[in-house]
């Protein structure tokens, strides 16, 4: 929470109590925010959230109890804890105060005997509501990023690509649009990874995906989302393209990210990755596309992704269906079942433990790690 922890909203039209309240209140560490009126805090309490209102049960005009109900309808006001200040000694009065939607009041006199005491209760609820934000904002962070990694997780990235396949086909609809309004997903794997977990250890292979995320962020834009969904297996939404080789791009740039070695510790990694790209087309969008890749039920049938080779950067399909695959590319097309293209790489090279030793079928050798190959 930003600024006073009590940031106070103060209504009285005694001049004498307000006074009075105001200094008690600063002298225990509130921002006070003082009226004569309800309206007056009605229109700052607009503009402005408080954790503490402060009200008087009697005012000329709007009275405290029509100004709590309004401050009830408030979007925060389960944040907010209001003690009324009242001359009212029938119970139907106080009743009436509570009704409206106080937690605590105080009967006039107000004095040094009965105030400070209502004051720590009003404060200490203050404090109960402040932890149980923090604690539901952290329950619901969990929920949605990855915990090594910080990034996206699973759950939120298919709400942005599901939000973003909805925007586009507004997007396309538009009489007049000229273009498609394009987005891709990309899709990666760090090569020989269970590798590292299992001869290097767990904290080395959570440094290796929490350096491997910050890399991804670096490479593509601030409205782009990176997500992992577990393992060594990230994904990207490209939202909003300009063109259809601007996937391509962003895949170079990963490349550029993956020919820097990764130091953990005293150890230097060499590592590598295979990636593919959906580019979205009319009439269809990339999630079924990423679930059939990982063996989950479609989240919209009848997708028809696009499927772009590296190489062809810059030529746009004419009718935006599929390209084709191209053997000997050094990023694979799509396969015969619709999977995304691949890039085949070498596997990791750890500097400390020694060098990697070529073997057939593209499996290698290490001092360390024994033989692997692609995952």
């Amino acid at each position: 929470m930003d600024g006073p922890l009590y940031r106070t909203l103060l209504v009285e039209d005694e001049p004498t109590t307000r006074v009075f309240l105001e200094a008690v209140l600063r002298s225990r560490g509130h921002d006070v925010e003082a009226y004569a009126d309800a309206e007056s805090a009605w229109e700052r309490a607009q503009r402005e959230h408080f954790s503490l209102a402060i009200l008087d049960m009697w005012l000329p005009g709007m009275d405290g109890a029509a100004l709590c109900r309004r401050l009830r309808k408030l979007p925060r006001a389960d944040e907010t804890v209001v003690l009324f200040v009242t001359g009212a000694e029938r119970i139907e009065d106080l009743g009436s105060a509570l009704g409206a939607g106080a937690d605590d009041y105080l009967v006039k006199p107000v004095n040094t005997a009965n105030l400070p005491v209502r004051l720590a209760l009003a404060e200490r609820r203050v404090h109960f509501l402040l932890d149980r934000k923090r604690t539901e904002a952290g329950l619901l962070r969990d929920a949605l990023r990855d915990s090594v990694t910080d990034l996206v997780n699973r759950t939120l990235f298919y709400e942005r690509l599901n939000l973003t396949a909805r925007r586009a086909e507004r997007e396309n609809r538009k009489p007049g649009r000229a273009t498609q309004y394009l987005y891709a997903v990309l899709h990666l794997n760090i090569d020989g990874f269970g590798k590292v977990n299992a001869e290097l250890g767990y904290d080395v292979g959570d440094a290796v995906l929490h350096e491997t995320a910050r890399r991804l962020e670096a490479c593509v834009r601030a409205g782009d989302t990176v997500a992992r969904f577990g393992g060594d297996e990230f994904v990207v939404l490209l939202d909003d393209l300009k063109d259809v080789s601007d996937p391509t791009r962003v895949v170079q740039r990963i490349e550029e990210a993956f020919r820097l070695p990764f130091q953990v510790g005293e150890r230097t990694i060499e590592l590598t990755a295979s990636m593919g790209i959906a580019l979205s087309v009319a009439g269809g969008t990339v999630a079924s596309l990423l679930d059939s890749r990982r063996g989950h039920p479609s989240a919209s049938e009848g997708a028809a992704p696009a499927r772009v080779p590296p190489h062809r950067r810059g030529r746009e399909p004419r009718d935006a269906a599929p390209l084709p695959a191209h053997r000997g590319d050094r990023y694979g097309a799509a396969g015969r079942d619709g999977g995304a293209g691949s890039v085949e790489r070498p596997t990791p090279r750890d500097r400390g433990t020694g060098p990697l030793h070529r073997r057939r079928g593209g499996d290698r050798s290490h001092p360390a790690l024994g033989t692997v190959g692609p995952p």
